[in-house]
């Protein structure tokens, strides 16, 4: 009898070892990559971001390798010019102000899955962008309405390292006060401040940093008449800030249900790391934009 019920339970273990453990998106190594696509669910990432208040953006916190599996960089003619997020197998999210004037869709390249922006990693993926659709409102000297699409020449494999982010409902934007967190590769030395040789170069490894939501009211009470406060989010923190190379890289922030969502694309601000509020544009805001656009 004791024999059976050993044969019985090593029958049991090997089942089990075989088979791909789910427990709200977390996969464990031996994951069976058919399985996972098709168990694949936005804004919830397989390996966890450590969420503690750490220093900033500006003079570097490295995220968890891959804890941020929407984050993009969009190559310009061969190099990193700006972040971006990945919300579907075909379309990244980004600022305006990232696209070339002209609209040439060939010198732009997304790079998916990377954590070290200059290293060939095994899962990195490179995309060519096959078109170029900004918000057509967007004005340059205003930094209004400062949100495109690129959209993608092949679909995206999703895998551990590269997954979409959820969009906000109509109505949906962080509270007042609550934390949200900033990633990119961005400079880690203002423009005005920086010092050939002294690390004011953009990141090399994805960073990250919390950052606070400021009310309406405060966010006009820093730049008044030069934004359009129901349009954009601001966010501000002595603990991080974005910068140069930042741009439309992903303001993303936790829902109730426990999935990230793109609350915000970074735009712009004065001075980085100064304490002066960062400004990113209100995703929620244009959802008939980008259900128009992308069908």
């Amino acid at each position: 009898m004791q024999a059976v019920f050993s044969y019985v339970f090593l029958i049991f273990l090997a089942v089990i070892s075989r088979s791909v453990l789910v427990v709200g998106n977390n996969y464990t190594e031996d994951f069976d990559e058919e399985v996972y696509d098709e168990q694949i669910v936005c804004g919830s990432p397989s390996y966890f971001p450590k969420l503690v208040n750490i220093k900033k953006i500006i003079r570097g916190v490295e995220a968890v390798n891959h804890s941020w599996p929407w984050q993009v960089s969009v190559f310009i003619d061969g190099e990193h010019e700006c972040g971006g997020t990945l919300v579907n197998e075909t379309f990244v999210l980004t600022a305006a102000h990232c696209t070339p004037d002209h609209g040439e869709a060939s010198e732009m390249m997304v790079v998916l899955g990377a954590h070290n922006i200059m290293i060939e990693e095994s899962q990195r993926e490179e995309i060519q962008v096959y078109r170029i659709i900004r918000h057509p409102k967007y004005y340059a000297d205003m930094n209004t309405f400062d949100i495109a699409l690129l959209e993608l020449e092949t679909e995206v494999t999703f895998s551990k390292e590269i997954q979409p982010i959820c969009l906000p409902s109509f109505d949906q934007i962080p509270s007042p006060g609550s934390t949200c967190y900033i990633t990119g590769w961005g400079a880690v030395k203002d423009r005005d401040d920086a010092v050939e040789g002294d690390g004011s170069d953009m990141s090399e490894v994805l960073l990250q940093a919390p950052t606070t939501i400021l009310s309406s009211q405060k966010c006009e009470s820093f730049f008044g008449e030069s934004i359009l406060s129901d349009m954009v989010i601001c966010g501000t923190s002595t603990r991080g800030d974005t910068c140069q190379g930042d741009s439309g890289g992903p303001l993303q922030c936790k829902s109730e249900n426990g999935k990230w969502y793109l609350a915000g694309i970074t735009s712009w601000g004065w001075k980085c790391g100064k304490g002066t509020p960062a400004v990113y544009t209100r995703v929620s805001k244009y959802l008939d934009w980008y259900e128009i656009e992308t069908n």
